[in-house]
């Protein structure tokens, strides 16, 4: 089930030490379960898990939280899609642009499920009256 992701984190988060200032097991387990909905939406398999108090963010976790946002990326291959940050997720920065890239693809694949041919015509987000 697609989860609305956290896009908007500033620096102000971080100073302030609002929730959104860290990151924490909510969204990390936002993130694996929006790639978990995008790789049933794309048909493809990928390793996701579910984080608690006793999982342990290690170089390896977060390596394949990017892995499976590459997979993603390659299965949809759409054009514009901001390039997947590098380890280490140590700024904001980079855990707004994993969750772009997110949201960027299922914005796209669901526009893309909107479009149809009329009359020969390819049409995607538009109203079609009577004719």
């Amino acid at each position: 089930m697609w989860i609305a992701p956290i896009t908007d984190r500033t620096q102000l988060d971080v100073f302030n030490k609002t929730s959104k200032g860290y990151l924490n097991i909510s969204d990390l387990n936002r993130i694996e379960e929006n790639i978990k909905t995008l790789s049933i939406i794309l048909h493809i398999e990928l390793n996701t898990q579910t984080w608690d108090y006793e999982t342990l963010i290690t170089k390896t976790r977060m390596q394949n939280i990017l892995n499976n946002i590459d997979a993603i990326k390659n299965a949809w291959q759409i054009k514009g899609i901001e390039d997947t940050p590098s380890l280490p997720i140590n700024n904001i920065d980079k855990v707004n642009t994993i969750e772009k890239i997110l949201l960027n693809i299922y914005e796209s694949k669901r526009a893309n499920e909107k479009a149809y041919i009329y009359c020969g015509y390819g049409y995607c987000g538009q109203e079609i009256g009577v004719i």
